[in-house]
Protein backbone atom coordinates (compact mmCIF):
# COMPACT_ATOMS: atom_id res chain seq x y z
CA UNK A 1 0.00 0.00 0.00
CA UNK A 2 3.05 2.58 0.79
CA UNK A 3 4.45 1.90 -2.48
CA UNK A 4 1.01 2.51 -4.46
CA UNK A 5 0.64 5.80 -2.09
CA UNK A 6 4.21 6.57 -2.83
CA UNK A 7 3.57 5.89 -6.46
CA UNK A 8 0.75 8.29 -6.63
CA UNK A 9 2.18 10.75 -4.88
CA UNK A 10 5.07 11.10 -7.35
CA UNK A 11 2.52 10.85 -10.64
CA UNK A 12 0.69 13.95 -9.09
CA UNK A 13 3.89 15.41 -8.89
CA UNK A 14 5.26 14.95 -12.16
CA UNK A 15 1.91 16.25 -13.87
CA UNK A 16 1.72 19.18 -11.46
CA UNK A 17 5.52 19.89 -13.14
CA UNK A 18 4.58 18.95 -16.94
CA UNK A 19 1.39 21.46 -16.67
CA UNK A 20 3.77 24.29 -15.19
CA UNK A 21 6.40 23.26 -18.17
CA UNK A 22 3.72 23.99 -20.37
CA UNK A 23 2.33 27.11 -18.76
CA UNK A 24 5.97 28.89 -18.83
CA UNK A 25 6.07 27.99 -22.81
CA UNK A 26 2.77 30.12 -23.46
CA UNK A 27 4.32 32.69 -20.81
CA UNK A 28 7.89 33.02 -22.79
CA UNK A 29 5.52 32.59 -26.57
CA UNK A 30 3.65 35.24 -25.24
CA UNK A 31 6.28 37.77 -24.77
CA UNK A 32 7.89 37.37 -28.28
CA UNK A 33 6.74 40.20 -30.55
CA UNK A 34 5.74 40.45 -33.75
CA UNK A 35 8.90 41.80 -35.34
CA UNK A 36 7.44 41.42 -39.35
CA UNK A 37 4.82 43.60 -37.82
CA UNK A 38 6.80 45.91 -36.49
CA UNK A 39 9.25 46.18 -39.51
CA UNK A 40 6.58 46.84 -41.64
CA UNK A 41 5.15 49.73 -39.25
CA UNK A 42 9.15 50.92 -39.79
CA UNK A 43 8.97 50.49 -43.78
CA UNK A 44 5.70 52.47 -43.84
CA UNK A 45 7.21 55.64 -41.95
CA UNK A 46 10.36 55.14 -43.98
CA UNK A 47 8.59 55.42 -47.26
CA UNK A 48 5.69 58.66 -45.82
CA UNK A 49 9.44 60.31 -45.80
CA UNK A 50 10.86 59.66 -48.87
CA UNK A 51 13.04 57.00 -47.85
CA UNK A 52 14.95 58.80 -44.70
CA UNK A 53 13.79 56.96 -41.45
CA UNK A 54 13.76 60.28 -38.46
CA UNK A 55 13.78 62.94 -41.13
CA UNK A 56 14.12 66.40 -39.91
CA UNK A 57 11.75 68.22 -42.72
CA UNK A 58 8.44 67.15 -40.53
CA UNK A 59 7.64 70.68 -39.42
CA UNK A 60 3.60 69.75 -40.39
CA UNK A 61 4.29 67.09 -37.24
CA UNK A 62 5.65 69.28 -34.94
CA UNK A 63 4.44 72.91 -35.99
CA UNK A 64 2.55 73.54 -32.62
CA UNK A 65 6.22 73.04 -31.22
CA UNK A 66 8.22 75.50 -33.69
CA UNK A 67 7.81 78.79 -31.36
CA UNK A 68 10.84 80.88 -30.17
CA UNK A 69 11.83 80.47 -26.67
CA UNK A 70 10.76 82.83 -24.19
CA UNK A 71 13.07 86.13 -24.24
CA UNK A 72 15.82 84.60 -26.76
CA UNK A 73 13.88 84.41 -29.76
CA UNK A 74 16.05 81.70 -30.77
CA UNK A 75 13.88 79.58 -33.07
CA UNK A 76 14.42 75.78 -33.52
CA UNK A 77 17.10 74.48 -36.04
CA UNK A 78 17.74 78.11 -36.26
CA UNK A 79 21.52 78.30 -36.65
CA UNK A 80 22.99 81.06 -33.87
CA UNK A 81 26.33 82.89 -33.35
CA UNK A 82 28.69 80.65 -31.04
CA UNK A 83 30.98 82.71 -28.34
CA UNK A 84 32.64 81.53 -25.15
CA UNK A 85 30.67 82.58 -21.82
CA UNK A 86 33.61 81.91 -19.68
CA UNK A 87 35.13 84.20 -17.32
CA UNK A 88 38.62 83.31 -18.15
CA UNK A 89 39.83 86.56 -15.85
CA UNK A 90 38.10 85.76 -12.98
CA UNK A 91 38.91 81.86 -13.49
CA UNK A 92 42.86 82.72 -13.40
CA UNK A 93 42.54 84.75 -10.67
CA UNK A 94 40.59 82.09 -8.78
CA UNK A 95 43.69 79.55 -9.78
CA UNK A 96 46.15 82.15 -7.77
CA UNK A 97 43.93 82.67 -4.75
CA UNK A 98 45.58 81.29 -1.47
CA UNK A 99 44.19 81.13 2.12
CA UNK A 100 41.90 78.92 4.33
CA UNK A 101 40.13 76.78 2.22
CA UNK A 102 41.34 78.18 -1.49
CA UNK A 103 40.89 75.36 -3.95
CA UNK A 104 38.91 73.64 -1.64
CA UNK A 105 41.93 72.49 0.27
CA UNK A 106 40.99 71.52 4.42
CA UNK A 107 41.18 74.38 6.44
CA UNK A 108 41.16 73.36 10.34
CA UNK A 109 40.27 75.72 13.60
CA UNK A 110 42.76 76.61 16.02
CA UNK A 111 42.63 74.90 19.81
CA UNK A 112 40.33 76.65 22.05
CA UNK A 113 37.56 77.48 20.29
CA UNK A 114 35.67 73.84 20.79
CA UNK A 115 32.97 75.22 22.66
CA UNK A 116 31.84 77.77 20.24
CA UNK A 117 32.51 74.98 17.04
CA UNK A 118 30.00 72.57 18.72
CA UNK A 119 27.41 75.25 19.61
CA UNK A 120 27.25 76.21 16.16
CA UNK A 121 27.72 72.42 14.98
CA UNK A 122 24.58 71.79 17.27
CA UNK A 123 22.05 74.88 15.38
CA UNK A 124 23.44 74.40 11.77
CA UNK A 125 24.15 70.37 11.88
CA UNK A 126 27.77 71.52 9.97
CA UNK A 127 31.03 73.18 11.25
CA UNK A 128 29.72 77.21 10.90
CA UNK A 129 32.63 78.14 12.88
CA UNK A 130 34.70 76.96 10.25
CA UNK A 131 32.51 78.58 7.74
CA UNK A 132 33.27 82.22 9.24
CA UNK A 133 37.08 81.69 8.43
CA UNK A 134 36.35 81.10 4.71
CA UNK A 135 36.06 83.99 2.09
CA UNK A 136 33.04 84.95 1.03
CA UNK A 137 34.53 84.61 -2.82
CA UNK A 138 36.60 81.44 -1.88
CA UNK A 139 38.04 79.52 -5.15
CA UNK A 140 36.99 75.85 -5.85
CA UNK A 141 40.00 73.90 -7.76
CA UNK A 142 38.31 73.44 -11.51
CA UNK A 143 37.96 69.61 -12.22
CA UNK A 144 36.12 70.09 -15.18
CA UNK A 145 37.15 67.62 -18.10
CA UNK A 146 39.28 69.63 -20.06
CA UNK A 147 37.08 69.86 -23.12
CA UNK A 148 34.33 71.59 -21.24
CA UNK A 149 36.69 74.59 -20.37
CA UNK A 150 36.53 75.50 -23.91
CA UNK A 151 33.23 74.83 -25.19
CA UNK A 152 30.86 77.69 -26.86
CA UNK A 153 27.26 78.07 -26.21
CA UNK A 154 24.72 80.31 -27.95
CA UNK A 155 24.90 84.17 -28.27
CA UNK A 156 21.68 84.47 -27.15
CA UNK A 157 20.48 82.78 -24.57
CA UNK A 158 17.61 83.27 -22.40
CA UNK A 159 18.24 85.44 -19.01
CA UNK A 160 17.91 83.32 -15.77
CA UNK A 161 16.59 84.22 -12.36
CA UNK A 162 18.08 81.71 -9.53
CA UNK A 163 15.85 81.06 -6.53
CA UNK A 164 17.14 79.68 -2.84
CA UNK A 165 14.75 78.70 -0.78
CA UNK A 166 15.82 79.91 3.07
CA UNK A 167 15.47 78.52 6.75
CA UNK A 168 17.18 79.55 9.51
CA UNK A 169 20.78 79.80 7.68
CA UNK A 170 24.21 80.38 8.66
CA UNK A 171 24.66 83.91 7.29
CA UNK A 172 28.33 82.98 5.86
CA UNK A 173 27.14 80.00 4.07
CA UNK A 174 24.18 81.77 2.53
CA UNK A 175 26.06 84.73 1.54
CA UNK A 176 28.92 82.32 0.20
CA UNK A 177 26.47 80.97 -2.12
CA UNK A 178 24.47 84.40 -3.57
CA UNK A 179 28.94 85.57 -4.24
CA UNK A 180 28.87 82.13 -5.80
CA UNK A 181 26.18 82.66 -7.98
CA UNK A 182 27.50 86.55 -8.86
CA UNK A 183 30.96 85.33 -9.74
CA UNK A 184 30.51 82.34 -11.61
CA UNK A 185 27.20 83.56 -13.87
CA UNK A 186 27.44 85.11 -17.06
CA UNK A 187 26.49 88.71 -16.04
CA UNK A 188 24.33 89.59 -18.94
CA UNK A 189 22.53 86.01 -18.35
CA UNK A 190 22.33 86.43 -14.63
CA UNK A 191 18.69 88.29 -14.32
CA UNK A 192 17.94 88.22 -10.27
CA UNK A 193 18.31 86.26 -7.47
CA UNK A 194 15.35 85.45 -4.99
CA UNK A 195 16.13 84.80 -1.65
CA UNK A 196 12.42 82.63 -0.28
CA UNK A 197 12.42 82.83 3.64
CA UNK A 198 10.75 79.64 4.52
CA UNK A 199 9.60 80.61 8.18
CA UNK A 200 13.00 81.82 9.60
CA UNK A 201 12.89 83.43 13.00
CA UNK A 202 16.62 84.72 12.55
CA UNK A 203 15.59 88.30 11.17
CA UNK A 204 18.62 90.67 11.79
CA UNK A 205 21.86 91.00 9.48
CA UNK A 206 20.67 89.56 6.20
CA UNK A 207 19.85 93.15 5.20
CA UNK A 208 22.50 94.88 6.06
CA UNK A 209 25.23 91.49 4.83
CA UNK A 210 23.69 91.29 1.75
CA UNK A 211 23.59 95.72 0.91
CA UNK A 212 27.15 94.92 1.40
CA UNK A 213 27.77 91.62 -0.62
CA UNK A 214 26.22 93.37 -3.65
CA UNK A 215 27.92 96.72 -3.53
CA UNK A 216 31.16 94.94 -2.98
CA UNK A 217 30.45 92.53 -6.13
CA UNK A 218 29.17 95.88 -8.45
Amino acid sequence: MKLFRRRGVYQHLYIIFLLGLAMYYVYRKSEHHDWSAVRKKLESIKDKHGGILGSRDREEEFSEYINAFPDSGIMVGQQQQQVDWHNHTQEALDRARKGPGEQGVAHFLPSGVEKKKDALYYTNGFNALLSDDLALDRSLRDIRHPKCKTKLYSARLPTVSVVIPIFEEHWTTLLRTVVSVINRSPQKLLKEIILVDDGSTIKEGLPHYLILVLVTQH
